[in-house]
């Protein structure tokens, strides 16, 4: 950009012809002129015709990114000085529209100059995965993102996709996000309808967030959360790393598996979304993209053959598929992060909480008061009680397998309950239980124990009839 405003490019930019008063939607045109042969006037625009046609691509794209964020840079600060001196505020609140997606590193982007974004929710992204990915894994601290209800091709409307509007509505907030009523929301190509829903559909939901809004706002970070990806590794990068692959369910000779589509939407796909359909899908044990941006994934359930110097652009990861609760048992007890293992692994916190049924995906925040806790990590440094802690659980079950009548067991870790200082004292403290769902919004108390530094409580099928249930969780010392 500099270097266009003083005509100091270099040899190889002058070369290709642009100069100071280089018009490249001219430049364009000649080039849709002079290629008569292809199909429509977008694939002339977006197929440069000729290595100088990409590389003129590359850098207005690169001149694009440049003003886009010279402007939202000079709009915040000229913002945020008439906020301070005209309304006296010393930030005014901006948001923009990021298609529900934070480029990494999100420095790379103009993004991280807004307080929030906005974005549209692919139908395939409404699930846990997907959502953690969206609203936690990627987004910068000190920011948040809003999306719309997940989107597909119309219709929509069959139960099972009113369902899954429901509990991607309940993951948002237990994930701290926030998603826009079901409203008059644009749908997808080509007839693109509006979509209403109605309150005897959503109403409960939003009702429920309205009622305990102190209470989710106070619960402001997640200790021992557990990244969308947290289960996938690395196998192969095809065509742009090692030049291999897992064998497809589409190659000949197939492997076993299965195609997850986009449902119509051209916004490609999460990786963490991919990577809960691979866990409710017994027979998954890893899963390949050819480009998570725009395209779906594959389970695979027999990566044992592997494609060599592929051509096909894309990653293979395998899946772990260890319970939680093994893992958590290597962990529990330890008061913030736990010794990095003999292979060097990165420490991590204790597991927070889980359940005996994995389609329940179980999420536990606390208030954030003492000094050393961000987001989603924990910091005790003076042995506290949180002032506030909420354990979400949201039930998938239906949308990614059968509901059945049982009862639910829940294991919460003491430790983000009555801190680090009182956990490991199970005889004598006793966590206090306040169960409250969309259906039965007044809290009524659920019998605890603690054991092994743990509380374990059982709650009833009714429990989760509205897709979410929401417990408070408050701890007392009678030693």
């Amino acid at each position: 950009t500099t270097a266009l405003r003083d005509g100091s490019l270099d040899a190889n930019t002058t070369a290709l012809g642009v100069n100071g008063s280089f018009n490249y939607k001219n430049y364009l045109l000649d080039e849709m002129s002079a290629a008569p042969t292809r199909e429509t006037e977008d694939a002339r625009l977006l197929e440069p015709t000729s290595n100088a046609s990409q590389e003129l691509r590359e850098l207005f794209l690169l001149y694009q990114q440049n003003v886009t964020n010279s402007y939202a840079r000079k709009l915040r600060d000229h913002v945020n000085n008439y906020s301070a001196h005209v309304r006296n505020r010393s930030v005014f609140p901006m948001s923009c529209n990021n298609g529900g997606r934070w480029p990494q590193p999100p420095e790379s982007s103009p993004y991280p100059i807004f307080d929030y974004a906005m974005g549209e929710l692919a139908f395939i992204d409404g699930n846990p995965g997907g959502l953690r990915q969206i609203f936690v894994d990627s987004v910068p601290e000190n920011h948040s993102q809003v999306v719309t209800m997940p989107k597909k091709s119309p219709p929509i409307n069959s139960s099972d996709d009113t369902l899954r509007i429901r509990r991607s509505v309940a993951q948002s907030y237990a994930l701290g996000g926030s998603m826009l009523v079901p409203w008059d929301i644009y749908l997808p190509a080509p007839t693109a309808p509006r979509f209403f829903g109605s309150e005897a559909e959503f109403g409960d939901l939003f009702n429920f967030v309205t009622s305990f809004a102190a209470l989710l706002d106070a619960a402001d970070t997640m200790p021992g959360y557990r990244s969308s990806t947290d289960r996938l590794q690395v196998s192969h990068t095809g065509h742009n790393g090692d030049g291999a692959r897992w064998r497809l369910p589409t190659d000949t000779p197939a492997s076993a598996g299965k195609q997850v589509n986009t449902e119509g939407w051209g916004g490609g796909v999460a990786v963490g979304a991919c990577a809960w359909e691979c866990l409710a899908d017994e027979q998954c044990v890893a899963i390949f993209s050819i480009d998570w941006a725009n395209d779906g994934c594959q389970l695979l359930y027999e990566p044992l053959q592997v494609v060599n110097g592929t051509l096909l652009v894309g990653t293979s990861y395998t899946f772990d598929r260890s319970w939680p609760e093994a893992r958590a048992r290597r962990t529990r007890g330890r008061e913030g992060a736990t010794e990095a293992g003999a292979g060097g692994a990165a420490k991590e916190e204790p597991l927070a909480a889980w359940t005996n049924v994995t389609l329940i995906d179980a999420i536990l925040r606390v208030s954030s008061g003492n000094a050393g806790r961000t987001r989603t990590g924990w910091c005790d440094g003076n042995g506290g009680t949180p002032a506030a802690v909420v354990l979400h659980l949201v039930d998938w079950r239906n949308t990614y397998g059968t509901r059945d009548a049982s009862n639910v067991d829940v294991f919460v870790n003491s430790t983000y309950v009555c801190g680090a200082a009182l956990a490991s004292r199970d005889a004598t403290i006793s966590v206090e239980a306040m169960l409250s769902t969309p259906a039965a919004p007044d809290q009524v108390g659920v019998t605890t124990e603690q054991a092994g530094g743990l509380t374990h409580m059982v709650l009833p099928a009714a429990a989760f009839d509205a897709s979410w249930a929401m417990v408070e969780l408050t701890c007392s010392d009678a030693g």
